[in-house]
């Protein structure tokens, strides 16, 4: 028999899960709108890119649901979260002369702290669980990735210098 907090996680994923498609749907299409396939990655696109990376490299974790980590290793899952999130386009942006995305404003950090955040400390473990388990969420969750990277592919194409990467 599932315990209280997992029932009440379950019947609020229940009745809100709708609600959250719908909007999620909605900026989704706002930002493909406004954005289009261009080089610019907009704030919910590089939002839901952020919650898909630390999903999956949560779900590479063993017994996460659930778990009560220490704060030792929770700084260990942050790092590494942030690593595997701008490690190599730092390392692409470095190569290319250019400042690394992480450094160029708050507004990338932030992001991620938020999209880590929802992933690791929602009520219930709610959006983690429905990252998981909806068929629906990881269809758009996966479309958004994949907007995300080839925007970042498209804003590489122009920045080289020597035109090695011009497209």
């Amino acid at each position: 028999m599932a315990s209280l907090p997992e029932r009440a996680g379950l019947a609020l994923r229940q009745e809100l899960a709708p609600l959250f498609f719908a909007v999620f749907i909605f900026l989704f299409l706002q930002d493909a709108v406004y954005n289009r396939l261009g080089s610019s990655n907009g704030k919910f696109i590089s939002l839901v890119d952020t919650c898909r990376s630390v999903a999956q490299y949560r779900s590479g974790l063993p017994d996460t649901i659930g778990a009560n980590f220490g704060a030792r290793r929770m700084l260990l899952i942050t790092f590494a979260s942030v690593l595997v999130k701008f490690a190599s386009s730092s390392l692409v942006s470095a190569l290319l002369g250019k400042v690394p995305i992480v450094f160029s404003g708050p507004r990338h950090i932030c992001f991620f702290f938020l999209g880590f955040a929802l992933m690791w400390f929602s009520p219930g473990d709610i959006a983690y669980r429905t990252m998981r388990s909806s068929r629906a969420v990881k269809l758009l969750v996966d479309m958004g990735g994949g907007l995300y990277k080839m925007r970042k592919v498209s804003a590489t194409g122009g920045t080289s210098q020597h035109g090695i990467l011009t497209m």
